[in-house]
């Protein structure tokens, strides 16, 4: 078998085996990839054995680099170079590498280099063997334990669990942390783990869930295992989390437990999100609540309107057929005056529903304000401080005026009424741009700018379940006599008819904060 090879200088030259016993010998050595490479690195000889290991047959690789030979990236080149050199400046080299087959799987090999050189002592190339260590390398995998490997393995398997992103723990029979693994530690909790060895897990935990943790905890004592269970623990620095713990005994040889391991995970996100879809669900049947009852209330006052017409058109009629100093001129007034209350209250329930005619106007909302702090200021008596905070900067809106200072004078009303001892109202304008996250979470609500306006008092507030009816129509906390249970209703209706939304913010005993965002009218600066 001729062996090619190309020189630096000399040209091509070519390697002669000494006789057929050499080539059999090569080719019959089925267990060494054995080729030749010329001076610059490219395959001119393939053994069987080569075929056998690397996968390529010879026509396939003839010519082709030895980086080929070696995994992708920076390796597949310093690997073959580092080989030729050392082998020149040694006269053999050799060393335990990865190397890639021809169908990318790779493997460990003990790498032989040889310069070839000839009788005039020039240098035209180099033979290349190759053993597979694979198999050797598994049975020292798996049966060599000696004190260095079992170092490397204890050292490989603690960077596994530090730096895992789930929390990997155990703690005593008493229950206090004996293990915390660090990574997770400090992400989850925020504290060093060594912050937390010995303590009870219990000083973790939000208040008023140890009792239900104990149970579990008990559970895991007697022999059971806990996959999946839902907790909330208090970070360093106060923060609540939500954790999955998967809880399992740790037993000695005899089968007693003598302490709990298992893993936890952050579900905080996951938490925070299906509580976020669970109250966009709830907007979003309020909102389809909210559409019914307009409907009904748009229909009951458009014909309630309709009998107050036949009723004051029929009583002024008759009061201008009467003498003026006839006594059922009296009756008639109260006829009268019953029926403009009537004729208020449907005006009422159609801005409830949405179906009173605006006559919208582009206006600067402080100036809105400002005109109603006027007028606010008698409605809500002395013992309530009001105050204003208004941004200069506050884009324009398109509204109707005097609907919007309806709006302030119902939510001012409401307030007043929730501070029977007195207390505070402040009233806000800003700009505000809602994305993605948004400043609040509404069914409907869409993205861009808009321009908030907050009434806010230091009231009794309300519970959730006040709060989940407070824009219905006729709904009232207040004793019979003292409202229609329309005001805040109206308040809906108005800001919603004006292309707005309307959020609230209230707890019992910490007053009400009420979010209007109305849209920016872009099409003009200021």
């Amino acid at each position: 078998m001729d062996l090619p090879i190309a020189g630096a200088a000399a040209g091509r030259a070519t390697i002669r085996p000494a006789d057929d016993i050499f080539r059999h010998l090569v080719e019959a050595m089925s267990d060494y990839a054995i080729w030749s490479l010329d001076l610059n690195g490219n395959v001119t000889s393939w053994n069987a054995g080569s075929e056998r290991i690397m996968g390529w047959r010879a026509a396939e690789i003839m010519g082709r680099h030895s980086r080929t030979f070696f995994t992708a990236g920076d390796t597949a080149d310093e690997v073959p170079q580092k080989h030729l050199k050392l082998a020149l400046s040694r006269g053999r080299y050799e060393e335990e590498c990865l190397a890639v087959r021809k169908d990318g799987s790779t493997f460990f090999g003990e790498f032989t280099v040889t310069p070839l050189i000839d009788e005039h002592h020039r240098q035209l190339g180099f033979v290349q063997v190759i053993r597979d260590l694979s198999t050797q390398k598994q049975i020292e995998a798996v049966f060599v334990l000696g004190e260095e490997a079992l170092r490397h393995s204890e050292r490989k398997y603690r960077d596994l669990v530090e730096t895992s992103h789930d929390l990997i723990w155990s703690v005593d029979e008493q229950g206090c942390w004996t293990f915390l693994n660090r990574q997770a530690t400090l992400t989850f909790y925020g504290y060093e783990p060594e912050e937390m060895l010995g303590r009870p897990f219990t000083d973790f935990l939000e208040p008023g869930r140890i009792e239900h943790e104990m149970k579990v905890f008990e559970k895991v004592k007697l022999g059971q295992s806990v996959f999946g269970f839902e907790t909330r623990h208090v970070r360093k620095d106060g923060q609540l989390i939500d954790l999955s713990f998967n809880a399992i005994p740790m037993m000695d040889v005899q089968g007693r437990v003598v302490g709990t391991t298992g893993t936890a995970r952050n579900n905080t996100a996951a938490v925070h999100d299906r509580e976020a879809a669970r109250v966009l669900e709830e907007q979003l049947r309020q909102s389809q609540k909210m559409d019914a009852f307009g409907q009904l209330a748009g229909g009951i006052a458009h014909e309630f309107n309709n009998l107050l017409t036949v009723i004051l058109g029929n009583a002024q009629f008759i009061a201008q057929s009467l003498p003026a100093d006839d006594p059922a001129r009296e009756c008639l007034a109260i006829i009268h005056e019953a029926g403009e209350r009537g004729a208020a209250l449907t005006r009422q329930l159609l801005s409830s529903s949405r179906k009173s005619v605006l006559e919208p106007r582009i206006v600067n909302l402080n100036d809105l304000v400002g005109t109603a702090l006027r007028l606010l200021k008698q409605v809500l008596g002395k013992n309530i401080r009001l105050a204003a905070a208004l941004d200069p900067a506050t884009r324009r809106v398109r509204v109707d005026p005097a609907l919007i200072t309806q709006v302030l004078m119902n939510l001012a009303i409401n307030a007043r009424d929730a501070m029977p001892g007195g207390g505070g109202l402040t009233i806000a304008t800003r700009n505000v741009h809602l994305d993605q996250a948004g400043e609040t979470q509404h069914a409907e609500m869409s993205m861009g700018e808009f321009v908030m306006l907050t009434v806010a008092d230091t009231g009794c507030g309300m519970s959730p379940e006040v709060k989940a009816r407070i824009f219905e129509p006729f709904f009232s906390t207040k004793p019979i006599g003292h409202g229609t249970g329309l005001g805040l209703s109206v308040v809906h209706g108005i800001v919603r008819q004006s292309g707005g939304y309307i959020a609230v913010a209230t707890e019992p005993g910490a007053g009400s904060v009420f979010r209007i965002y109305l849209p920016a009218d872009l099409s003009r600066a200021r």
